[in-house]
């Protein structure tokens, strides 16, 4: 059997399928939901991004460019989006 894959952010906090992160994207900051974990990095998808545009779609990072995000502030801002 495979070892699981291990991954943790830029706080040493582990990283889980469904987290939500802070994460740099093309020079700025954007928020996003992990996807996968990959042996080597972890894919992610940002949120609030329509289909037509260039940043849609899922990105490969690594795990120390990430911040895990919790508490009720993001519930909220993920709400929002719906």
């Amino acid at each position: 059997m495979k070892p699981a894959i291990v991954h943790q952010d830029k706080l040493g906090r582990e990283i889980e399928i469904g987290a939500c992160v802070a994460v740099a994207h093309h020079n700025s900051l954007a928020v996003a939901t992990v996807v996968k974990l990959t042996p080597k990095m972890v894919r992610i998808k940002i949120a609030n991004i329509t289909t037509n545009s260039w940043y849609y779609g899922h990105h490969n990072k690594y795990g120390d460019q990430m911040v895990v995000l919790e508490g009720p502030s993001v519930t909220m801002y993920l709400l929002k989006l719906k």
